[in-house]
């Protein structure tokens, strides 16, 4: 009985330990602060400055054989004083809208991938949105809900100079490897 006891004990802390270390190792890959933080919000706005996303949305509960076209023109991005927010400056274009504005959206990190957070945010004009959308290696995928109605959405980062997307050299991810 002392045996089981004295490896309960054992197994307990060193599940413990695991993950204490887990998330001392999970805060420091997430941690922005500092010089690497300062490198991935400045690539972070480069790659999301003077693009467009253009993709596919769909509608859940609703089967499409082809999917509804998105474009989102961001002129720039560039990091607020307050907290996680950074300012957008967009063109969304999406079935009849078709509207320019700024909107200030809350930008979250995986690592040194970056992820827009919306949740119940009115926008003028177009009503209240909650959102998730990660971008990575020249392409953006997350869901989306607007009331009732919710959805995925997904598609390609593109410079608005040229129609190709951006090459591994110029991704929109921040971590991507810099040759």
């Amino acid at each position: 009985m002392k045996l089981i006891y004295s490896v309960s004990i054992v197994l307990f802390t060193v599940m413990v330990m695991a993950t204490v270390m887990g998330f001392a190792e999970e805060s420091e890959v997430d941690s922005t602060a500092g010089e690497a933080g300062n490198d991935l919000f400045e690539r972070f706005e480069k790659s999301l400055s003077n693009v467009s996303l253009i993709g596919r949305f769909t509608i859940s509960g609703r089967v499409d054989t082809e999917l509804t076209e998105e474009k989102y023109t961001i002129h720039s991005i560039r990091k607020m004083d307050s907290g996680d927010y950074w300012l957008f400056d967009a063109h969304i274009k999406y079935g009849s809208t078709d509207i320019r504005l700024q909107i200030p959206v809350q930008v979250k990190w995986a690592g040194d991938t970056p992820m827009i957070s919306l949740t119940n945010v009115a926008i003028p004009g177009l009503g209240t949105f909650s959102s998730r959308v990660l971008f990575y290696d020249g392409q953006y995928a997350g869901t989306w809900r607007h009331g009732e109605v919710y959805g995925h959405m997904f598609g390609r980062i593109i410079p608005n100079d040229t129609s190709a997307p951006r090459d591994k050299e110029n991704s929109p991810n921040p971590g991507s490897p810099k040759p």
